[in-house]
């Protein structure tokens, strides 16, 4: 069974994915802050 690395991941995405996924986690990390939560209790919900 072939193995899913991280360099085939990166070798797949596009400039497009990569700015969305920057773009997804700050707009994640600035809700979490405005709700006070750590990235702790953010997993766990």
């Amino acid at each position: 069974m072939p193995t899913l690395t991280y360099s085939l991941l990166d070798e797949q995405m596009t400039q497009d994915d990569t700015v969305f996924f920057k773009q997804l986690g700050q707009r994640v990390a600035e809700l979490r802050k405005k709700l006070g939560w750590t990235q702790t209790q953010l997993a766990e919900i």
